[in-house]
């Protein structure tokens, strides 16, 4: 069984806007720069990979992009984060599609709203502040299926597969 979740995929620009933002945050909970990601639908313990893989390469939505002109902090989780104000109805579509070929693969259904968003710090008691924020624009071209690996070091993701964003 593995651990499974859908993510927009990030290129080196938008990873390195997502570093500039984790080097201003004072703390040693910060994500490590290759765990950054928007997490698009989790899936969670699971062995139908081959099936999530089949039902993700049919999922088609429009291209779109999104800023990323805000940041927070889940009270609850001790999460800080950024992510877009607002989102393009693409992206909740995309993640829409994603929750439905989980369930489509006999996936439990996790149910949660979403709130798209990149963790950036994690077990933080209060909200840090950003003085030097400067929102950016993350062109989404693709989408992930990827795995949580925990292991003596952390936890780890490893992207499974790349799916292009694309209309048809």
């Amino acid at each position: 069984m593995s651990r499974l979740f859908f993510a927009l995929c990030q290129n080196d620009t938008v990873r390195s806007h997502f570093i500039d933002l984790i080097r201003q945050i004072p703390g040693t909970r910060c994500v490590s720069p290759q765990n950054l990601h928007l997490t698009l639908h989790f899936i969670g313990e699971t062995d139908a990979q081959d099936c999530l893989i089949d039902r993700a390469q049919t999922i088609r939505c429009k291209p779109f992009s999104l800023m990323i002109d805000h940041y927070g902090y889940f009270n609850r989780a001790k999460v800080f984060w950024a992510g877009p104000k607002q989102y393009p109805d693409d992206l909740a579509k995309l993640a829409h599609n994603c929750s439905i070929s989980s369930v489509a693969c006999s996936c439990r259904d996790h149910d949660k709203s979403f709130t798209p968003h990149v963790s950036l710090m994690r077990k933080v008691s209060d909200n840090p502040e950003l003085h030097n924020f400067e929102p950016f624009e993350w062109t989404a071209h693709s989408f992930c299926l990827m795995e949580s690996e925990s292991n003596q070091a952390g936890v780890q993701y490893r992207m499974i597969r790349e799916f292009p964003i694309q209309e048809k």
